[in-house]
């Protein structure tokens, strides 16, 4: 099979929606971890990356905020990695509503990855265990866990 890429702001036209894997997690202040997770993960999942190419700008952000409410809906498994060097407040509010989401709908898959050192990983084991999901320690790790689903 043949997957696809998607970044934003490209529209979702074409998503399996059985197959799909949405890149959550820390931007700002982050290394382009989803080029890597997009590289490993291209032959298993339709890739949908919410990092845009260049610099960020502000006129940006509506546009921005409605397509990753669209494709945080739209996939079928939703990957939510938090790097050291941020609080990544955004992807945190983002999981609270996929796990609601999840609660009540069960329609999609949570994958939740945190960097061995990230200042709320505490928080994380907490809030996540309410719903059955732990927390996977390191990008590589969660990228391998991802590969044999």
């Amino acid at each position: 099979m043949s997957y696809k890429y998607f970044q934003s702001p490209r529209v979702l036209t074409g998503i399996n929606f059985s197959r799909s894997l949405f890149l959550g997690g820390s931007i700002s202040g982050a290394d382009d971890w989803q080029e890597n997770a997009k590289n490993q993960l291209i032959n298993h999942y339709d890739i949908v990356n919410p990092r845009r190419a260049g610099a960020y700008d502000v006129k940006n952000d509506q546009q921005q905020i409605r397509w990753e409410y669209l494709a945080l809906r739209a996939c079928s498994d939703l990957l939510f990695y938090f790097d050291e060097p941020t609080v990544a407040p955004i992807t945190l509010f983002e999981l609270g509503s996929a796990l609601e989401r999840f609660y009540y709908e069960k329609g999609q898959t949570i994958t939740v990855v945190s960097h061995p050192n990230y200042a709320r990983l505490r928080d994380l084991h907490i809030q996540c265990s309410y719903f059955g999901i732990s927390i996977i320690l390191g990008l590589q790790e969660g990228i391998d866990f991802l590969k044999t689903k």
